[in-house]
């Protein structure tokens, strides 16, 4: 089984949160977890945030061929590292996966503005965000990390193309 890289924005308290709840059920599963925003802690203290030694380590897990990068895409194209971190994940292995929970997404379209390579081993997956109490949080975090284990069965088996879920 392959240790899942989880990327995407950890800089605020709403996008830890939602790495943190990520976690929690996808390593009920079964999953290995790599957590950046745990690993950042390494290269951080009082006086020095060493920004360099955090792409790094970020650049090393998302190539390590034993690592598929599972990537949150809740922001706008074109403005975050995670497209990099995709792009290098489908050079170096031909796989990741791609997934959002912002309710307002058009998936047809985020399939084109992504441009996840139908030649590669890439999934896209949509889960809207619809919970507006803590418990229904839960169960949503169990939904998304249930399909997230789903897409990681089907690359690894080497099986899909361009998939969508909705």
């Amino acid at each position: 089984m392959a240790r899942l890289y989880l990327a995407g924005g950890f800089f605020n308290a709403g996008e830890r949160l939602h790495f943190l709840f990520l976690e929690k059920h996808l390593t009920r599963l079964g999953h290995e977890v790599i957590l950046p925003q745990r690993e950042e802690k390494r290269h951080i203290d009082e006086e020095n945030f060493n920004l360099e030694a955090i792409v790094n380590d970020c650049r090393r897990d998302v190539l390590d061929p034993l690592n598929l990068v599972v990537a949150n895409s809740d922001y706008a194209v074109g403005n975050n590292g995670n497209e990099i971190k995709l792009d290098l994940a489908f050079t170096a292995k031909g796989a990741a996966i791609t997934y959002r929970t912002d309710i307002r997404t058009d998936s047809a379209r985020e399939l084109r503005e992504r441009r996840i390579p139908r030649e590669k081993r890439g999934c896209f997956l949509h889960q809207p965000a619809d919970f507006t109490e803590m418990k229904e949080a839960d169960e949503y975090y169990e939904r998304l990390a249930f399909h997230i284990s789903e897409f990681i069965d089907l690359v690894l088996r080497n099986s899909v193309g361009d998939s969508t879920k909705h």
